[in-house]
């Protein structure tokens, strides 16, 4: 993964999670996630998310709370990606939960958060 004097940086590790989910590799998405502590790139929202989205499409979803819990900041897409994490999961309530906590918040839930609510009664 490490050429010489090139190092990933949050793009490849984006993409790598990608393609991981895709592929439901979780032992080399849990390299790369392992790889993210070191070289600092876990306070990278935008990394972190993309890790939240592969942990839950590899059926992984206490990993995804994990990461999500110890974010320091949520984005809408922080949100949106576990509750969709948790619906395909079939932890409909506690998608819904999530969803009512984030609507306290008052953060506007995206299109993709209301179908993925909409559909939990059907993942239960």
């Amino acid at each position: 993964m490490c050429f010489d004097h090139v190092k990933p940086d949050g793009f490849t590790l984006v993409s790598l999670f990608t393609a991981c989910s895709e592929f439901d590799v979780l032992a080399l998405g849990r390299r790369a996630h392992v790889h993210m502590i070191k070289v600092g790139l876990d306070k990278n929202l935008h990394v972190a998310n993309a890790l939240i989205v592969f942990y839950a499409k590899c059926g992984n979803i206490i990993e995804a709370k994990k990461v999500f819990n110890e974010l320091e900041q949520r984005s809408i897409v922080s949100w949106t990606s576990l509750i969709v994490g948790l619906a395909v999961n079939s932890f409909g309530d506690e998608a819904l939960t999530l969803f009512k906590e984030k609507k306290m918040l008052r953060l506007v839930p995206t299109e993709i958060t209301f179908v993925r609510v909409l559909l939990v009664p059907t993942n239960i």
